[in-house]
């Protein structure tokens, strides 16, 4: 049965063998017109550029199909083939790179003069010719080694900048105790808190409730609560510290409220490392996060055992400065102002070694008796000697209450006289007191 539907412009001795090849040179805002013919398919390919969104405006004048295949990749073809004759439509096509498409689309018969299109080749550098298409396995791997490419190109740019996505500060580090002060922190935000003024002795309470097993009579802590309580906390007379292990995933910073008369009330607060800092010391806290709470109040006695501790510490820490200071008289820095002919305390004790020993006691200056002083280290001038008591001789008269002191070796020597004369003056008082009883008795007689 001949219909006699062949078009005979495809007969014709004029017809050229590219004329059913169109090559679109992309410019961006243009809008191609395409001649389609009933019976007929056309397939738009996209030059190196597959597609991600297509929109078709009569889905029923026109059928919209996608060439596949298990091998290969073909995602940057589409084939369009009218249903209806005289009818037309826009077609919108979106392609990887984020160029748009645009056609205006319309359906022959095989009754018109001019041919249809049986492919459209869109490209911005070439006009159609062998396509690169490329196996599935190849694309997997050109993608893998563009991955990877691009994988050592961003460690190569974290390793550069020291940033890395995933990096953490270990707070605990950088906790340095040097013996008097502890330093919490980082390198950029931490504070130091002195030794000698932390006081202990607090006692935390988190939420309890009731459970269903003891017929509610029993409290149960909840956990809740258990995971927003401190690991120590501790005060230096100025701002209140609670202590807490960030890298523990459950464990989360609350919100610090100080209780004034039975109501929490909010202070000023930060987070240094580790640590919650409250600007303020109060008896009683509550730690808040959501609906549950941590109650933390102090215990007078262990607060003030802790206090008397510290400050126990704290005296016998001075008592031996001052036991180190006494038996090493050169670690003493005197930073007092001294006139200019002052005499400094090494270098009288040098006199006093070298001096040769004598008999008698020499009155010190105002500066060295100063000096004398400051060690506390002096010894007291002794008695006026005395050669001959009982000839009543003027007494040596000293100044002052101090003196360069007399080596022991010479002292024996000029004591031995005061001993015989003290004796002798013993003796005499005796006789004396005995004498008036004599005289009473003879004159009873």
């Amino acid at each position: 049965m001949d219909l006699k539907a062949l078009q005979s412009v495809y007969f014709s001795k004029n017809r050229k063998l590219q004329d059913n090849n169109f090559n679109v040179l992309y410019v961006a805002g243009n809008t191609n017109k395409i001649r389609l013919r009933y019976a007929m398919t056309t397939t738009f390919i996209f030059d190196n550029d597959p597609i991600i969104y297509v929109s078709l405006g009569d889905p029923s004048g026109f059928e919209l199909t996608y060439p596949t295949n298990d091998h290969y990749d073909l995602s940057n073809m589409l084939v369009i083939k009218p249903l209806l004759i005289g009818v037309d439509t826009n077609l919108t096509v979106v392609g990887a790179s984020g160029t748009i498409y645009t056609f205006y689309l319309f359906s022959t018969t095989y009754t018109s003069k001019f041919q249809s299109y049986f492919s459209v080749f869109v490209s911005n550098k070439r006009a159609i010719g062998k396509l690169n298409i490329l196996s599935k396995n190849e694309l997997e791997k050109r993608e893998q080694e563009q991955w990877a490419k691009q994988k050592q190109i961003q460690i190569a740019l974290i390793n550069k900048t020291n940033k890395s996505l995933n990096r953490k500060i270990n707070y605990e580090s950088k906790e340095i105790d040097d013996g008097k002060f502890i330093r919490i922190g980082d390198e950029v935000n931490h504070i130091f808190i002195e030794k000698a003024k932390i006081n202990r002795g607090y006692l935390q309470k988190p939420k309890h409730k009731r459970t269903w097993w003891s017929l509610w009579l029993y409290k149960k802590p909840s956990d809740d609560a258990l995971d927003i309580k401190a690991l120590d906390v501790f005060d230096d007379g100025k701002y209140t510290y609670f202590r807490y292990d960030r890298d523990q995933a459950f464990s989360k910073f609350p919100y610090t409220y100080k209780v004034v008369d039975g109501y929490d009330n909010p202070i000023n607060s930060r987070v240094v490392g580790n640590y919650i800092i409250a600007e303020d010391v109060s008896k009683k806290w509550t730690l808040r996060s959501g609906k549950e709470y941590v109650c933390v109040r102090r215990d007078k006695h262990k607060y003030q055992k802790s206090k008397d501790f510290m400050r126990l510490k704290r005296l016998l820490e001075q008592d031996e400065a001052m036991k180190a200071k006494r038996n090493n008289i050169h670690l003493i820095e005197d930073a007092t102002p001294q006139p200019k002919n002052a005499i400094s305390v090494t270098e009288l004790l040098d006199q006093i070694k070298n001096q040769a020993p004598s008999k008698e006691c020499r009155a010190l200056n105002e500066e060295e008796v100063k000096t004398l002083e400051e060690v506390k280290n002096i010894i007291k001038a002794p008695k006026p000697l005395q050669k001959d008591l009982k000839n009543k001789l003027k007494k040596h008269t000293i100044k002052t209450h101090y003196c360069v002191p007399i080596p022991y070796i010479e002292r024996p020597k000029t004591t031995d006289s005061l001993e015989k004369n003290k004796k002798g003056m013993n003796n005499t008082l005796k006789q004396n007191q005995a004498s008036p009883i004599k005289e009473i008795k003879e004159n009873k007689k």
